[in-house]
């Protein structure tokens, strides 16, 4: 097997940062919190959820995998190379 992992999965610290942004959602979910919060500035209506990891993987295999694991998330996983290349679109 040379290694290679037959389950594939998001690290520990990915799923930790991926279950902290769910908290944060289900407490922006609440209307006494929101009413909390907006002293702090602007919140928007609907929140998306996303955490942001490092690179994409070199190899097409892993960014493959890496797509097929985000479908299965109700968080988004973002790279620093998608952040780059929004900029470069833009």
């Amino acid at each position: 097997m040379n290694g290679e992992r037959i389950h594939r999965g998001f690290s520990t610290k990915v799923k930790n940062a991926v279950d902290q942004v769910r908290d944060y959602g289900r407490f922006m979910s609440h209307k006494e919190n929101i009413d909390r919060m907006r002293q702090f500035g602007y919140l928007p209506d609907r929140p998306r959820l996303a955490v942001l990891i490092g690179r994409d993987p070199e190899d097409p295999d892993s960014r493959g995998w890496r797509v097929q694991r985000q479908e299965e998330l109700d968080v988004k996983i973002v790279t620093y190379d998608e952040v780059l290349q929004s900029q470069v679109d833009q």
